[in-house]
């Protein structure tokens, strides 16, 4: 008697991990508790400064797909990658020098690098080292 196997799957392989935007969404909520941490300490220009680089991580973002002439794409990560610059920075620089900073480093490093999703350099760090060098405090 012969067998027939009409379904392929990739059944075992399939979730292994979780995808990247599962994997963000679990660092946001992990993060989450560093945020709270801060407001407890009264730390609330550390907080504004998350906050304003979150929004400038969005705003880079929507500033690429204008240029590009593209989908407006704005997901979990630009969220966490505004989060992340907001957590490597140093406090005592200028909210409004540092959203712009922000935005522009963004944009000179997917431009530079190939795209948000697609770049060789982590966006996060150039951001950071690129507010290192000016030093704007």
């Amino acid at each position: 008697m012969k067998k027939k196997y009409n379904l392929l799957t990739l059944a075992p392989f399939a979730y292994s991990c979780p995808s990247l935007e599962t994997s963000t969404k679990i660092a946001c909520i992990l993060f989450s508790v560093q945020i709270i941490m801060l407001l407890l300490a009264k730390a609330y220009l550390s907080v504004m400064q998350i906050v304003v680089t979150i929004i400038a991580s969005i705003v880079a973002e929507l500033i690429y797909s204008f240029l590009k002439k593209s989908k407006i794409n704005i997901s979990i990560t630009n969220i966490f990658q505004g989060f992340l610059i907001g957590m490597f920075i140093p406090e005592g620089y200028s909210i409004v020098l540092l959203f712009l900073i922000t935005v522009l480093s963004l944009l000179i490093s997917s431009y530079a690098f190939g795209g948000f999703a697609q770049s060789w350099a982590n966006p996060v760090i150039v951001t950071v080292i690129f507010l290192y060098l000016l030093g704007t405090r």
